[in-house]
């Protein structure tokens, strides 16, 4: 999992494929997940989730030219809120991209659900809000303003008539420094 950092050069950058929910210098993150299918769920009945775990590459994106990243210190490090340490996290194996086409919710699912949060590598720093959005990018739900050393929060939304949904986060007004945000036990409730 990699985040992005923001040094006062400009550096120019290949094409890279964006591993994280991390916040790029002043370009809100905002996740495409291609879902194809219905994923097993491992903690309830196989009709009720479909959990948001390696759901294969969905595209591959351009990072602004005057980022530069680098990798958390292990892969454990990336996926703590609060302490904890989640079963299922959106970092994996496989990739997402900043974009504004969003992936398609599964059939049958009325709701997405997730903990979110500051990583607790950020300590008391960095702050964010969460969002849900819809095909037309209206707001399904969001946090309120979220700073580093809280708990992680449950974020739920109803997808009625939805058929897409984007998971996006933002600065929340003052810049993206230390803002690893984390999406942990992220599903749809389905059946």
């Amino acid at each position: 999992m990699r985040r992005a950092a923001c040094p006062s050069a400009h550096l120019p950058l290949p094409v890279v494929q964006v591993l994280a929910l991390m916040l790029t210098c002043g370009v809100a993150g905002v996740l495409t997940a291609a879902l194809p299918g219905r994923a097993a769920a491992v903690d309830g009945p196989s009709d009720v989730y479909t959990y948001l775990e390696n759901p294969g590459m969905v595209a591959e994106g351009q990072v602004a030219p005057h980022t530069r990243l680098w990798p958390y210190a292990d892969d454990a490090a990336a996926v703590r809120a609060s302490g904890s340490q989640y079963v299922r996290s959106l970092d994996g194996a496989w990739k997402f991209k900043l974009a504004d086409t969003p992936g398609k919710v599964p059939t049958g699912c009325t709701r997405f659900e997730a903990t979110v949060g500051l990583d607790a590598e950020v300590g008391g720093s960095g702050s964010v809000t969460f969002e849900v959005k819809g095909a037309d990018g209206a707001v399904l739900a969001s946090t309120p303003r979220m700073t580093g050393g809280g708990s992680g929060v449950n974020l739920s939304a109803a997808l009625s008539g939805q058929s897409q949904v984007q998971l996006a986060v933002t600065d929340a007004g003052d810049g993206n420094g230390t803002d690893h945000a984390d999406w942990a036990a992220a599903r749809f409730t389905c059946g």
